[in-house]
C-alpha cells in the first residue's frame, strides 16, 4: 500500500513537471508583432525578431513572431490578443501599421509591456500608456557617421539632398557637418578645407526633382552627396548611377545592394532591441509611456559598408570612432548646425531643380 501512495505521488509530480514545462514553452517572454510582410530575411523585423531569438536563448525563454495575415486593424490587433493570450512578457512592433495596432493594444492588456521601435507616422499625437515605451535612432549620429566616414576616406567636397526642412533631416545635416569637421581636426587639415553643400527641397517625396537635385551638385564638383533619410537617399543613389559616382546612403542601408552607396550610416535595431530588454529586465527602469532615444553609444546607429570601396577607412577606423564617442572626446550635438566652424565650409542653397538657371548648385 505504502508503494502504490509513493508510485501515486511520483506520478502526480511527474505530471506536474511535465506541465509546468509545457507552460513555460508555450509562454513566450518576448513576441514580435508584425503587418503582412512579416518577419522577412533581412530588414527591421528580421533583426529584430533575430535579436530576440538570441537574447531569449541566452535567458532559456522563448521569443515569438506573430504574424498578421492581412493589414486589416483586426488582425493586427488580433496578433497582441494572441501575444497577450500566450503569456508575453514584452512586445515589440516596428512600423506604422503594427504601431497603431500597439497604441490600441497598450490599453486593451495593461499586464504586457509595449516597445515601438524606430519612425511612426503619427509620433505627433503620439500617446503612450504608462505599459509602454518607444525607441528612436538618434539622427545626428547617422549624419556624424556619414561626415566622419566621408572625410576621413578622403573626400573634401561633400554635398547634401534633404526633402522636408523637419526633425530628422536638420538632425542628420547637423551631425554631418559635425562629423565632417571632427575628421579634418584629427587630420589636421586647412581652414575650409572641407566644403559642405546642400538643400532642402521642401517635401520628402520620392521624385525626379531630387535626383536632378542630386545630379545638379555632381555636376558643379561635388565628390560625393549624402541622400538624407530613405526617400532622398533613393533619389540621390539614381543621380549617382547616372553620373557614375559615389554617394552615401543614411536612415536606411543601400550598401549591400548598390554598386554606388559608398556606405550607409543607418540605423542597428540589434543595439535598439538590447537597450529595450535591458529596461525590461532591470527593476523599476522601464521607461514608462516615455520615448528614448539610442545612438552610435548603444550600438544602435552604426556604419553598413563594403570596405573595399573606401579609400583608407577601415573597421579599426570605426572602432575608435565609437571609443572617441564613448570617452566623450566626440561630442554630438543635435542642434541645428546653421555654420561650419575651422575647417568646414557649410552652405544651404535652394533646390538646383527650382531655380531658373541651368540647375547649377553654386
Amino acid at each position: 500500500m505504502r508503494q502504490k501512495v509513493q508510485y501515486i505521488i511520483l506520478s502526480a509530480l511527474l505530471i506536474l513537471s511535465m506541465t509546468a514545462c509545457g507552460l513555460k514553452s508555450t509562454s513566450p517572454r518576448y513576441g514580435l508583432v508584425t503587418d503582412s510582410s512579416g518577419v522577412g530575411k533581412t530588414g527591421a523585423n528580421a533583426d529584430i525578431m533575430n535579436t530576440l531569438l538570441q537574447i531569449g536563448k541566452q535567458k532559456e525563454n522563448e521569443a515569438r513572431a506573430y504574424e498578421s495575415a492581412t493589414d486589416r486593424a483586426s488582425d493586427l490587433d488580433a496578433q497582441f490578443d494572441q501575444a497577450a493570450r500566450d503569456g508575453a512578457g514584452l512586445v515589440f512592433a516596428c512600423g506604422d501599421r503594427a504601431g497603431e495596432a500597439l497604441l490600441r493594444s497598450q490599453s486593451e492588456h495593461r499586464k504586457v509591456r509595449y516597445a515601438l521601435i524606430g519612425d511612426y507616422a503619427g509620433s505627433e499625437e503620439l500617446h503612450l500608456e504608462s505599459n509602454a515605451m518607444r525607441c528612436v535612432f538618434r539622427y545626428e549620429d547617422m549624419g556624424f557617421v556619414a561626415g566622419y566616414v566621408a572625410v576621413m576616406s578622403g573626400y573634401r567636397s561633400l554635398a547634401f539632398v534633404a526633402g522636408s526642412y523637419d526633425d530628422m533631416s536638420k538632425r542628420i545635416v547637423s551631425g554631418y557637418v559635425q562629423g565632417a569637421e571632427y575628421a579634418a581636426e584629427k587630420l589636421h587639415l586647412e581652414e575650409n578645407a572641407v566644403s559642405v553643400l546642400g538643400t532642402y527641397a521642401g517635401r520628402a517625396e520620392l521624385t525626379p526633382l531630387r535626383m536632378a537635385d542630386a545630379l545638379a551638385f555632381y555636376n558643379s564638383g561635388a565628390e560625393i552627396v549624402m541622400g538624407v533619410g530613405k526617400n532622398m537617399s533613393a533619389a540621390v543613389s539614381k543621380a549617382a548611377e547616372y553620373a557614375e559616382r559615389m554617394f552615401i546612403s543614411t536612415d536606411v542601408d543601400l550598401s549591400a545592394t548598390d554598386k554606388n552607396c559608398i556606405f550607409s550610416a543607418c540605423p542597428v535595431y540589434s543595439g535598439a532591441v538590447n537597450t529595450v530588454v535591458k529596461y525590461y529586465e532591470t527593476k523599476d527602469a522601464f521607461p514608462e509611456g516615455k520615448t528614448i532615444e539610442c545612438g552610435i553609444t548603444e550600438d544602435a546607429v552604426g556604419l553598413a559598408a563594403d570596405y573595399t570601396k573606401l579609400r583608407t577607412f577601415t573597421d579599426d577606423n570605426f572602432r575608435t570612432l565609437k571609443s572617441d564617442i564613448n570617452e566623450g572626446k566626440a561630442v554630438i550635438s543635435p542642434e541645428e548646425a546653421t555654420k561650419g566652424n575651422a575647417y568646414v565650409s557649410f552652405r544651404i542653397v535652394n533646390a538646383p531643380s527650382s531655380e531658373e538657371s541651368t540647375g547649377s548648385a553654386s
